[in-house]
């Protein structure tokens, strides 16, 4: 399903059990300070979420901060076949490098839990 979302459209799918996953492109929630509370809304009511890249991307990194800052756990930024994508991903370990020993890694376990939300 793809639609603008709007927090009563959302609230009548979480009680509808209407879906269980989102991706959310940066232009989607209408501002990036939004972006925050739409995301929390929908993962705290067990929905999973990706944050993508949009078409005709460049190479700036913003989005590897984006997933780890709102703990998405999941991105969705292309093949390592474009220098913009490569730049994105490279992003990551450098954020895991900043954090030290502080940085968890979720892998796999993103999929398995109920939500994205760690406690």
């Amino acid at each position: 399903m793809n639609y603008v979302v709007s927090p009563p459209r959302v609230a009548r799918d979480i009680a509808d059990n209407a879906l269980n996953a989102v991706l959310i492109k940066l232009n989607w929630p209408g501002t990036l300070s939004r972006t925050p509370d739409k995301t929390g809304m929908m993962v705290s009511n067990s929905w999973k979420a990706v944050i993508s890249h949009r078409s005709g991307e460049t190479s700036d990194t913003f989005i590897a901060d984006l997933v780890v800052g709102l703990n998405i756990g999941q991105i969705k930024t292309g093949s390592l076949s474009r220098s913009e994508c490569i730049e994105k991903y490279n992003r990551l370990p450098e954020i895991e490098d900043d954090f030290g020993g502080a940085a968890r890694f979720s892998g796999t376990t993103v999929l398995a839990d109920k939500s994205n939300v760690s406690g």
